[in-house]
């Protein structure tokens, strides 16, 4: 018992540290998928919304960054208030790693790796900005700030909303350290060792409760000495 109760408190420890990462989605057209999303941002989710939502627009951008937090897209997220549909998780409790990816697969399309001084076509379904993976580490805040708004900014808003009429934007933050700790695994863990492991237990010591006890030998016999032993078997 004691150890579940351990191992239970670890699983859920994993899980808080999983859930720092921010999630940011917009787009210039309604969308209901977009405005149901909860903090758990699954793959079938973003499948979903892509099917419905997203191949049919002239663009959808997807800015990834590891290791952001809340406060760097304070400023970033409120240029998006006039889109027909967006949402916000400052603290997902779990994104898929690769969302560009995912949503050109839903909509049977290529990943644009979009690099400084890239020309766009009129029409470009999946635009990938990509920061690098530890870019964040040992950043002072001024620093910190000065690279998300250059990464941000890297296609620039104004260019976006000129060029392409209906476009979404997607801002992922994949986790590093706990990325392999999804939802569907920590629930089975936690059904298991939690659940399972103490009805095991309890089990198992009913059966032990309930075993026959070994047979002792005869109390009378055992006491009797040796010579009257003999003398009854000659009888």
């Amino acid at each position: 018992m004691k150890l579940s109760s351990a191992f239970y408190t670890a699983i859920l420890a994993a899980s808080a540290c999983q859930a720092a990462s921010p999630f940011f989605i917009a787009s210039t057209k309604p969308s209901a998928g977009i405005d149901r999303m909860r903090n758990a941002v699954t793959s079938s989710e973003i499948e979903q919304i892509s099917k419905k939502s997203l191949c049919n627009l002239d663009a959808v951008v997807v800015i990834e960054q590891p290791d952001l937090e809340e406060s760097d897209l304070d400023n970033f997220t409120s240029q998006f208030m006039f889109y027909e549909s967006s949402h916000h998780t400052p603290q997902a409790l779990s994104q898929p790693k690769d969302v560009a990816q995912l949503i050109a697969t839903s909509c049977k399309s290529k990943v644009h790796k979009y690099k400084d001084g890239d020309s766009l076509a009129s029409t470009q379904p999946v635009i990938r900005v990509r920061g690098q993976r530890n870019s964040l580490s040992g950043l002072s805040k001024s620093q910190r700030r000065e690279y998300v708004n250059s990464l941000l900014h890297k296609l620039p808003l104004s260019s976006l909303q000129s060029r392409f009429r209906n476009h979404a934007i997607v801002i992922t933050s994949p986790s590093i350290g706990f990325g392999y700790w999804t939802t569907p695994l920590l629930s089975s863990l936690i059904i298991s060792f939690g659940i399972l492991t103490p009805i095991l237990m309890i089990a198992i010591k009913a059966l032990l409760a309930i075993s026959p006890t070994p047979k002792q030998p005869n109390s009378t016999l055992a006491q009797m000495p040796p010579s009257s032993l003999t003398e009854k078997k000659n009888k």
